[in-house]
């Protein structure tokens, strides 16, 4: 009996072995996996609730848009193949055959877009996306309807010449994606029409997938940035974003590429102009000496170490024809003050050494000049309380674009209706330039022009753009893009 036991276990043990050798391979192991990583999880599916990088990225992936930024950062149509207008409304045609994923596998339509986004208008936290559209209505199953907000200052004319390109950009965000209507209603689930769906989603990684399991996707989550550094240098990265000190560390050049991308982020000194006319700030000749005699080449690739692009104008090259150089750099260049000579210029820091160096230089600048400044460096809470409180100084800051536009620099960083905390910081209050903004939607050429007058006034002392340094697997076809909204399915 216990010989017969024995050979039954033996047949037993032949079998698993057997069928094991027989067994299929897993579909990954024949799919293309690129790692990469992130400093948060998502925390939420729902695409009205993304307000940070990790669900920008990840729902860019999972969804498309009525309108999509390409890896260059120019807008295409995504889901639209046509626009027309009739008694000032805006009709918009449909792209026909394009299908949600699983479980929901239904051909997208207009009544899909009409869902998503009133759904979107409706939200009290990011109904700002959609501003400027009074109403929503899918006419027919590929036919959109797009009713204005309208008043006595905007006409149809003028709302689709000014203010429609800045809402097709604002809704090339992942807030604005379509998903289905019918498995919302029915499971609570936001299903995109994207090639890629979310697998896995955990604390730890979040895995994509394309529909037909040749690529695969997977972000490791790791909030510490030497963290990701060692998961870069042990090879379980295929793209590396460094930043910080991690920049200039040595890596294998003949596994990884190093490039760098411009980013939508400005690096300015916003000049803060005190109520007391008798203030230097108050000078043009001051500020735009400060300009000339910085050397914002060397500051920028050497001090700042190729984190930014030197520049004296306030919009990246990605959004507009750039106004050309303004302020060439010349250490010599003369200034009489006409102003109260015994005034100190205040330069408000936050604590990063970055900002701090600058300030540095800044204080040296203005010293050399023959006038007093003092650097002053506080946690940024306490910068824009000052500044909010319009206390007279130079502060550091920095603007990052959430949507690909020209306006989104412009109109808040330098319209008089935006002074203070809605980001005129400078508090510049000039009709001439509220002129050419309030009208810039006449020609593409008042970007250029309304730059060209900034430059002129000198409200900030002008450093530069933002560099994102990435290490990309050279055996990786991976394109970069310039805003992190963009990921999409032409990056692989």
């Amino acid at each position: 009996m216990k010989n017969a036991n024995n050979a039954r276990f033996l047949i037993l043990i032949i079998f698993l072995i057997f069928f094991q050798c027989k067994e299929k391979p897993r579909t990954e192991s024949t799919s293309a996996l690129y790692k990469f990583a992130l400093r948060d999880s998502l925390q939420s599916e729902d695409p009205t609730f993304s307000v940070e990088t990790t669900s920008g990225i990840v729902l860019s992936l999972l969804h498309k848009n009525l309108y999509k930024t390409q890896i260059d950062g120019k807008i295409t149509n995504e889901l639209t193949s046509e626009e027309y207008a009739n008694k000032n409304i805006l009709y918009l045609k449909i792209k026909k055959g394009i299908l949600f994923n699983k479980p929901c596998e239904v051909e997208l339509t207009a009544e899909d877009i009409e869902f998503s986004l009133n759904r979107l208008m409706n939200s009290n936290r990011q109904s700002w996306v959609l501003e400027g559209i009074n109403k929503i209505t899918a006419r027919e199953p590929f036919l959109l309807e797009i009713e204005p907000f309208l008043n006595d200052k905007i006409d149809f004319e003028k709302w689709r010449k000014s203010i429609w390109p800045d809402i097709k950009a604002r809704m090339t965000l992942p807030q604005a994606a379509v998903y289905s209507k019918k498995c919302y209603e029915e499971k609570n689930i936001f299903t995109g029409a994207s090639q890629f769906f979310l697998s896995q989603n955990n604390s730890q990684f979040i895995k994509i997938k394309t529909r037909d399991n040749k690529l695969i996707l997977k972000y490791d989550i790791l909030p510490d940035e030497s963290g990701r550094w060692f998961y870069f240098r042990r090879g379980m990265l295929d793209v590396y974003e460094a930043g910080g000190i991690f920049r200039d560390y040595s890596y294998d050049d003949e596994k990884f590429e190093k490039k760098d991308v411009e980013t939508l982020l400005v690096f300015y000194a916003a000049v803060t102009l005190p109520d007391d006319k008798n203030s230097i700030l108050h000078d043009v000749k001051f500020r735009q000496a400060l300009n000339y005699r910085l050397n914002r080449k060397a500051l920028t690739e050497k001090v700042l170490k190729g984190a930014y692009k030197s520049a004296d104008y306030p919009v990246p090259d990605l959004l507009g024809e750039p106004p050309g150089a303004y302020y060439h750099f010349n250490e010599n260049y003369k200034y009489d003050a006409k102003y109260k000579k015994d005034e100190t210029v205040f330069i408000y820091s936050p604590s990063d050494r970055e900002r701090q160096t600058v300030g540095l230089i800044l204080r040296d600048l203005i010293e050399k000049l023959g006038i007093k400044a003092k650097l002053k460096i506080f946690d940024f809470p306490t910068i824009l309380r000052f500044n909010n409180q319009r206390k007279p100084g130079i502060y550091l800051l920095k603007w990052v674009a959430d949507y690909p536009h020209a306006n989104n620099f412009l109109v808040p960083l330098f319209h008089s209706k935006n002074a203070g905390s809605l980001g005129n910081r400078a508090y510049l209050k000039d009709k001439e330039i509220d002129s050419l903004l309030d009208n810039i939607w006449q020609s593409p050429g008042n970007i250029k022009k309304v730059q060209k007058k900034i430059q002129e006034k000198a409200p900030w002392i002008f450093i530069g753009f933002g560099k994102q340094r990435y290490f990309i697997n050279k055996n990786k076809k991976i394109k970069i893009p310039a805003i992190y909204t963009a990921w999409g399915e032409d990056a692989f």
